[in-house]
């Protein structure tokens, strides 16, 4: 049984196999945030993003690893189509 563990800052999300989970995006086919857990997001244009265009192409996607300011460490994004043909769009997890 994993230990429960103290979030480590304000964007934490839910915890799942030891990762926190800061935050989940849902894209339309387009490439445009049309849900987030962060609401400052929604709206956003992410397609020509790699990682969203590789998800938006059909395959999964990630970023690098990255020094986010938001959460003030760095982070990695993992992103994956939703149905095919049609493609409905694109979720984004992003982990710490």
């Amino acid at each position: 049984m994993e230990e429960q563990a103290e979030c480590p800052g304000e964007f934490c999300g839910i915890r799942f196999a030891g990762i926190w989970l800061f935050i989940l995006f849902y894209h339309d086919p387009e490439g445009q945030i049309v849900y987030s857990t962060n609401e400052d997001k929604i709206g956003l244009e992410m397609g020509e993003e790699s990682f969203v265009a590789e998800a938006l192409n059909g395959s999964v996607g990630w970023s690098e690893f990255f020094f986010s300011e938001e959460i003030g460490e760095n982070a990695m994004v993992v992103t994956a189509p939703i149905g095919r043909d049609p493609l409905l769009g694109v979720v984004d997890i992003g982990y710490r």
